[in-house]
């Protein structure tokens, strides 16, 4: 697998993503989310998703300097393994806020299906990783 056959993949599993997106909320009948409302739920999924950002930037300035100094003291965890978990279960909390909190519980769903397609992703190009580089 090239370098274009593994971002023709990418490319075709966002297209994929799209439609299922926009099938999902057809079938389900959802209203459209205008931009910048929709993020969060309620305080506390807000107050949640701070932590795992927060998490998330420590554990980023965290790698950076350790890979500046060059210690080798994180070769088990993966920063490209540790940051897709941490955005997966930021998604995960997402979909859960979605299905308990909200009016539109099937919306959790989509989100769902975004976070499966992320998995594919993350599949592929560990895949990509391990067998061609």
């Amino acid at each position: 697998m090239t370098v274009i056959t593994f971002f023709a993949i990418l490319i075709l599993l966002l297209i994929f993503q799209f439609y299922i997106k926009s099938f999902l909320s057809k079938k389900f009948q959802l209203t459209g989310v205008r931009a910048g409302k929709g993020r969060f739920v309620n305080n506390c999924h807000q107050l949640i998703d701070f932590g795992l950002s927060a998490i998330f930037i420590i554990l980023f300035l965290l790698f950076t300097m350790t890979d500046i100094v060059k210690a080798g003291m994180f070769e088990i965890a993966s920063p490209y393994i540790i940051f897709p978990v941490i955005f997966i279960i930021m998604e995960l909390v997402r979909a859960w806020f979605q299905w308990k909190e909200t009016d539109e519980p099937k919306r959790a769903y989509i989100t769902l299906m975004n976070v499966s397609i992320l998995v594919v992703l993350i599949i592929f190009y560990y895949l990509y990783i391990i067998f061609y580089i």
